[in-house]
Formats: structure tokens, sequence, C-alpha cells
């Protein structure tokens, strides 16, 4: 197989898994920095930090 076909497919096979790990985990982590309620306060810090983390990659 040559190298570029082999990209491609190796490409096709993994852009999913790769792109579903964060997402799931940034809609996961939603309600609790969305709607925090009593007594969460490092539970809503700790899901935030996370949440933008994921959100926002580094480069």
């Amino acid at each position: 197989m040559e190298p570029v076909a082999a990209i491609e497919e190796a490409t096709r096979n993994r852009i999913r898994p790769i792109f579903m790990s964060p997402l799931k985990s940034v809609i996961g982590m939603f309600p609790d920095v969305g709607f925090p309620g009593k007594g969460s306060g490092f539970i809503a810090a700790l899901a935030l930090s996370s949440w933008v983390g994921c959100r926002c990659p580094r480069f």
C-alpha cells in the first residue's frame, strides 16, 4: 500500500473516535458547569477547567 493511501485510510478510521472523546466529555460536564447546585463549587470549578481544556485545544 502506498503511503498516501495508507494515511487516507488511517484518517478515515480514526477521525471519529478522536473527535468523539472530547465531545462526550464536554457534553457530560455541561450540567455541572451550566447548572451548579448547592455545595457543588469544587465540582463546578473542576468541570469548568476540564470543559474549557477540551474545547480549546493546545497547539
